[in-house]
């Protein structure tokens, strides 16, 4: 093969390499596509309840799996030198000089006159930049705006699921943590109603159920209980398994500090002059008792009496109390907003 024939046959496979890797680039674009449109369909399908909030890893997966296998796909097309220089004709409008040089550079036909003639006519035309204005990725620009495309609306369609689903974002140690604590909240809670409350929250958080877990703690606080390990904000925001309460005025306790009696009102008579205490939120009310009769975990009736006073006054201002029943929560424990 002589020089000009070499030099042609150069270019042809310079060309048939960039356009394989504008087909492999075209090929990861729409597999990049079509895992997008099964993520978005994933993503939406778990924003509406119909199935688990928990699809960021396997969408993931499916993702990346797309778009490795349409890349595979697309570099698996080999691309010969006479078709490269058939695109390069194409495309710069050569009238096919460039390919019949091609077809003419395999021996013993590359030393005819003929076909060196061809190689000059070719090498004219081509020019110092034969690959110069040559549009190599025309093929792949749909296929990557559709991946856009696709990833945009999956993105979108996280944001809401991320926001009206923080369950499904959490991790599954902490999603264990919070059940825990769910449960630990129920253990220590005597009264039935709101245990079972307790308990079913646990199950929710497990099942990575957001709507049932929102509807459990606002019947939990319509009840008077509210976890303070976990409040709702904190549980819908994702933000974090031990939240600070809600903000207060300068000088007033959160909802995590140490509530400090400032009323005491004795008990009725017939009433046990010691309680119980069960949230931890009133953990810091009860005493050991004169002489350590009594275990820490029970307070006077006045101790306790005037911590529930006070955090139900503090629970008034800052509105944590549904306004049907602000009224009798005022008029049961004496208090003004």
């Amino acid at each position: 093969m002589n020089e000009a024939a070499s030099h042609i046959v150069s270019i042809a496979r310079r060309a048939a390499r960039r356009i394989r890797l504008a087909r492999g680039v075209a090929g990861l674009a729409v597999g990049a596509a079509v895992g997008g449109a099964v993520a978005a369909g994933a993503l939406g399908a778990a924003l509406l309840g119909w199935t688990t909030a928990e699809v960021w890893p396997a969408m993931a997966a499916v993702w990346a799996g797309c778009a490795i296998v349409g890349a595979a796909a697309g570099l698996a097309r080999r691309c010969s030198p006479a078709e490269a220089a058939l695109h390069v004709d194409l495309t710069r409008g050569l009238k096919q000089r460039f390919a019949t040089a091609i077809e003419l550079a395999r021996p013993p036909r590359a030393d005819e006159p003929v076909a060196r003639t061809c190689f000059a006519q070719a090498l004219a035309v081509l020019g110092d930049r034969p690959l110069g204005g040559v549009s190599f990725w025309r093929r792949a620009h749909r296929p990557l705006a559709a991946a856009a495309l696709a990833a945009i609306l999956a993105a979108a369609l996280g944001m809401l699921l991320a926001e009206r689903r923080p369950l499904g974002r959490m991790s599954a140690p902490r999603r264990e943590a919070l059940a825990r604590a769910f449960d630990r909240q129920a253990s220590a809670v005597g009264a039935a109603e709101i245990r079972d409350a307790l308990r079913a929250a646990s199950a929710a958080v497990e099942r990575v159920d957001d709507e049932h877990l929102a509807q459990l703690l606002d019947d939990l606080r319509e009840q008077g209980f509210e976890p303070v390990e976990l409040t709702p904000e904190a549980v819908r925001t994702a933000a974090a398994l031990l939240p600070p309460g809600p903000s207060a005025a300068p000088g007033e306790p959160t909802a995590g500090e140490p509530t400090k009696p400032t009323v005491a009102d004795g008990p009725a008579e017939g009433i046990d002059r010691w309680v119980r205490i069960y949230d931890p939120a009133y953990r810091s009310a009860a005493g050991s008792g004169p002489d350590d009769e009594r275990p820490p975990a029970e307070a006077s009736y006045e101790q306790a009496w005037s911590a529930a006073r006070l955090r139900a006054a503090q629970s008034l201002r800052q509105g944590r109390i549904p306004s049907r029943y602000r009224t009798i929560v005022r008029r049961y424990f004496s208090v003004d907003e």
